[in-house]
């Protein structure tokens, strides 16, 4: 449902990569969390598997609607591994 790649609004006001998909449960898939929306600002990176979490996508974005150059946003993810 949200390729491996895809930006995505979490309902706890985070952005996040999707990272990998869950084949048991294809609307919850692993994401990468590194944006506050409510703070405007990056955040330390955190895995989620959103399977086994009350937290959920509310929509796909792009990263022009908050002012983030996606870019940026890949290499910060690769460098934090």
């Amino acid at each position: 449902m949200f390729p491996i790649g895809s930006l995505v609004q979490l309902k706890s006001k985070k952005l996040a990569v999707v990272e990998q998909r869950n084949n048991n449960n294809p609307t919850n898939p692993k994401v990468r969390s590194f944006y506050s929306v409510k703070l405007n600002q990056y955040l330390n990176t955190h895995d989620i598997d959103l399977a086994t979490t009350e937290d959920y996508i509310v929509k796909s974005v792009k990263a022009e609607e908050f002012d983030l150059d996606m870019n940026k946003i890949i290499e910060m993810l690769l460098m934090e591994g």
